[in-house]
């Protein structure tokens, strides 16, 4: 076992801010299990729950040539955790840093994201998908909190016809959270956007479909944190089955959703705005 980061043990300014917020499981070097699942009784356990009980997750199960660098991923966080120096050959830096297509049934590329990755590149391909689709745009993610890019690359989306959907939790387990990303999606709904809250508990999970030829599943948020502070990783997916999976996802998770954000008074909105101004700090 190994903590990354421990708060008790950091010295330097600012890594406090830091965490690793990346879930995958690896298995004999040969599958591996990746998405927003944590291991906890919120999430599994040895016998069904209601959905009031359970977070509503999914977890995807890969095999073949990306699993090798999901390992790479592991072994760097590992080292740096656990302060060992990679071992040969799984110092994680190329598989790590560069999303990289991998050939098999179905192509996948593994994005990661941290300050162990140069760059933005999960919110660069994230950015660059949604200017680019054309048909739709679905999204599930617990907290919907965009910087101004994002949230005008979905406003844009919307006046160009794109079916623009956002699933998100009626009642987050932070509600701060909530009060700073409810006015991003009150002006999508504005737009002509459809958000879509679930009513019966926690929605944990971050999956994003756009047109019927990218998916992308993973840990990451949709929120600045995930994008330009948390460790993240993500799986993009391009084959029409695992996409035709993920939209089966979606629209058995829409019968247990209401159909818009209910009306706020005055007050409300005046908490929604200071939310949004503070939005930079979640």
């Amino acid at each position: 076992v190994a903590v990354f980061m421990p708060m008790l043990r950091l010295r330097l300014p600012g890594r406090g801010n830091l965490r690793n917020h990346r879930k995958s499981i690896l298995v004999d070097g040969t599958q591996a299990l990746v998405g927003g699942m944590n291991l906890a009784h919120e999430y599994m356990g040895p016998r069904p729950a209601p959905a009031s009980e359970r977070f509503a997750d999914v977890m995807l199960l890969v095999e073949g040539p990306v699993v090798r660098h999901l390992g790479d991923v592991f072994a760097s966080d590992w080292a740096f955790a656990a302060k060992q120096e990679p071992a040969p050959g799984q110092a994680g830096s190329s598989a790590a840093v560069t999303p990289e297509a991998v050939s098999g049934s179905s192509p996948i590329q593994l994005a990661a994201s941290g300050r162990d990755v140069p760059g933005d590149r999960y919110y660069d391909a994230t950015l660059s998908a949604l200017f680019e689709a054309r048909q739709r745009i679905w999204i599930a993610t617990p907290y919907f909190i965009p910087d101004e890019s994002l949230s005008r690359a979905l406003l844009l989306a919307v006046r160009r016809g794109v079916d623009v959907r956002v699933i998100v939790p009626a009642r987050s387990n932070h509600r701060l959270a909530d009060f700073a990303g409810v006015s991003y999606l009150r002006e999508l709904q504005q737009a002509g956007g459809r958000v879509l809250p679930y009513q019966p508990g926690m929605m944990h999970a971050k999956v994003t479909v756009i047109d019927h030829q990218i998916g992308v599943l993973g840990s990451a948020n949709l929120d600045m944190r995930s994008f330009f502070l948390d460790y993240e990783i993500s799986l993009f997916m391009y084959g029409a089955h695992e996409i035709a999976l993920l939209e089966h996802w979606f629209e058995e998770l829409l019968r247990s959703c209401g159909q818009s954000l209910p009306e706020a008074h005055s007050l409300r909105l005046l908490a929604e705005d200071l939310g949004r101004l503070l939005s930079p700090l979640m």
